[in-house]
């Protein structure tokens, strides 16, 4: 997961979840740099969270549940790290 902090920013400051697209099945983070950089142009005040999370695959039993777990673990990393990074969670 790559972390894009404001300069300004403090407890108030919130964050953006980026998660790319590939069905599930392809892509990565660094598909979405363009679009991070839009966001970082257009919402200058945000930080933003930018993340990667395991493909599906039959062989290596990984399936929706161990993606969203993926995308949950991302999350609760976020929320415990937020007072040190300075930003805020809302849900």
């Amino acid at each position: 997961m790559d972390i894009h902090l404001p300069s300004k920013r403090d407890t108030t400051t919130p964050i953006l979840i980026v998660i790319h697209g590939g069905a599930w099945l392809e892509g990565k983070k660094e598909d979405m740099n363009g679009f991070v950089n839009s966001l970082k142009t257009q919402w200058k005040n945000c930080a933003i969270a930018n993340m990667n999370y395991r493909y599906a695959s039959i062989k290596e039993s990984i399936h929706h549940d161990q993606m969203m777990n993926d995308i949950h673990s991302a999350f609760m990393l976020l929320k415990e790290k937020r007072d040190n990074l300075e930003f805020h969670q809302s849900m």
